[in-house]
């Protein structure tokens, strides 16, 4: 005797949950249940909701809404209200519609403009919230972008020649939407990684020349691996092997030198150095050299072997200058000793 129309609630409480299209089906899955009427929809709670296969939050909602109806003594309308709720549903979904359309983009300022002429038409607060946050995002990005753009690490890793850091940059670029820098960064990855094959092929032309004892042959092709790729550290200790064999002590140093600099770890470029300042009779130089490999290769052979050599030699040096220095001295000493003997007493 209520005077409340089970359906007349469903259609409404559908149609504010932006279900409408979903009426007819869920009028079934009621008659399915045996609920024909608000008693019967009183008595429903979550068990049996689900025991009957009826969603819950539809059904809670229904139940809210029916409180509401008996305690202000209102029916749902079902033409006029419906109307008006139809009217402001296509509304809504209009501003929804531009939101989301907005949001895919980067216009800022177009965005939070929608925001506002949604929030004058009483758009529900899920959908502005979610708007809210992508202007938020949006700037941020924006930041971040601006930021990477003029970012000298950033771009020095576009440009340069590390691999493993042009691409984690490319990466980046792409992510932060920056197509310029990314494009660039294409570019010089295409273009080093053919240097960086042009290179090893040239080193492996040497390395056989190499074994072939053509030391002259193979120094050219390890300088031509360097020029394609001057951050070969292999390319440049084996070209100092090879300056070692032809005895050009300086050049086989400084290649060394420059093996150490790309990477500090190879024992082999420690050794080599050692041994060119060794020939070129800079023994304590030598012997700093020696140090520092040992320092990272504690056991290794080599390295303890030319340490005990130049070692010998700094021994063998001081052992010259001590005889020098004696003979110097005892020369002296005789040129004295006429000069004392013709003097008055």
């Amino acid at each position: 005797g209520e005077g409340i129309d089970l359906h007349a609630l469903l259609e409404e409480t559908m149609m504010f949950l932006g279900l409408k299209t979903k009426v007819g089906k869920f009028k079934q899955l009621l008659k399915k249940a045996r609920v024909t009427s608000c008693s019967d929809l009183d008595s429903l709670d979550e068990l049996a909701c689900r025991d009957a296969m009826l969603p819950w939050e539809v059904v809670y909602a229904m139940k809210r809404r029916l409180i509401a109806c008996r305690m202000h003594g209102v029916a749902p309308a079902r033409e006029e209200k419906a109307k008006e709720d139809a009217h402001r549903h296509v509304e809504h979904q209009a501003h929804i519609s531009k939101l989301v359309s907005l949001a895919m983009g980067q216009d800022v300022e177009a965005l939070q403009e929608a925001i506002a002429l949604a929030t004058k038409a009483g758009l529900d607060m899920p959908h502005l919230d979610l708007a809210q946050a992508r202007v938020q995002e949006t700037l941020r990005w924006k930041a971040v972008k601006e930021y990477l753009a003029n970012n000298a690490g950033f771009k020095a890793a576009l440009e340069g020649s590390d691999l493993a850091a042009l691409q984690g940059a490319i990466e980046v670029a792409d992510a932060a939407g920056l197509q310029e820098q990314a494009t660039r960064g294409k570019g010089n990855l295409k273009d080093l990684s053919s240097r960086q094959a042009a290179s090893k092929a040239a080193m492996k032309r040497g390395i056989s020349l190499f074994k072939e004892q053509c030391f002259d042959a193979a120094e050219t092709c390890f300088s031509e691996a360097i020029q394609h790729n001057p951050t070969n550290a292999d390319a440049f200790l084996n070209r100092s092997a090879a300056h070692v064999r032809l005895r050009n002590w300086a050049d086989a140093e400084a290649d060394a030198a420059k093996a150490i600099e790309l990477d500090p770890s190879n024992a082999k470029s420690h050794h080599s150095r050692a041994l060119a300042l060794h020939n070129l009779d800079d023994q304590q130089g030598a012997l700093a050299a020696c140090s520092v490999g040992l320092a990272e290769h504690p056991g290794n052979d080599p390295l303890l072997r030319l340490n005990d050599k130049i070692q010998a030699a700094i021994q063998a040096q001081q052992s010259v200058e001590e005889e020098e220095e004696a003979a110097r001295l005892a020369q002296e000493e005789q040129e004295r000793a006429p000069a004392q003997q013709g003097a008055l007493p």
